[in-house]
């Protein structure tokens, strides 16, 4: 098998994990707890956007990518807890998917 042909199998697999490096990297740079969850909620609202627009297609490999940037990122959070990262995560994307949904946002 060649490796053009591994790469479009497998591309899932290294995004999740390019993904993860960039939320870790995110994450260290990030100083104080405050900045921490700032981003996160941003990222976030960011996901929730990009799960409204791509709702019809690619659903898992999607959530996958998203699972990626956050172990990335909770594993680099150093100064916040991990518990609120991923509930801020998860709640402003869903606010952010109900946003979209309801035309509150304009897309």
């Amino acid at each position: 098998m060649n490796k053009k042909a591994n790469l479009a199998h497998n591309w899932v697999e290294y995004f999740f994990l390019g993904l993860g490096i960039v939320g870790f990297i995110i994450a260290v740079r990030a100083k104080t707890p405050f900045l921490n969850y700032l981003t996160i909620i941003i990222c976030g609202l960011l996901g929730g956007r990009f799960i409204y627009k791509l709702r019809n297609s690619l659903r898992l490999t999607l959530y996958l990518l998203f699972m990626g940037f956050l172990v990335g990122y909770i594993l680099g959070s150093t100064q916040a807890s991990r518990k609120l990262v991923l509930i801020f995560f998860v709640v402003s994307c869903f606010v952010s998917y109900y946003s979209h949904i309801k035309d509150y946002i304009k897309v």
